[in-house]
């Protein structure tokens, strides 16, 4: 099961109500997955792991990085290259006109 943060599992004052996460628990206690998703970077993911109790991954920095909520590392990263990113900052610039 995955959910989206902002908006979503975060009340808009950034709690969770109490029976979001009961059923967050009741989830993981059924050995279900339960992944977070977020633009968030890795830093903002503590004051979560408080509200929610979860303990499990998150996918933060807009799905760039696995991020694991128990140890607080980061498990897997998928980064764009500079090369890459250069790319397409040149082809937006073509495609897109500035004013």
């Amino acid at each position: 099961m995955a959910t989206d943060l902002d908006g979503t599992l975060l009340r808009s004052d950034g709690t969770v109500s109490p029976e979001t996460r009961a059923v967050i628990a009741r989830v993981e206690a059924a050995g279900v997955p339960f992944v977070m998703a977020t633009g968030r970077p890795p830093r903002w993911m503590a004051q979560v792991v408080e509200q929610t109790g979860h303990r499990g991954v998150a996918l933060c920095a807009n799905g760039a990085l696995v991020y694991d909520l128990h140890t607080e590392q980061i498990v897997e990263a998928r980064l764009i290259s500079p090369e890459d990113a250069l790319q397409v900052v040149h082809a937006l610039r073509r495609a897109v006109p500035r004013r």
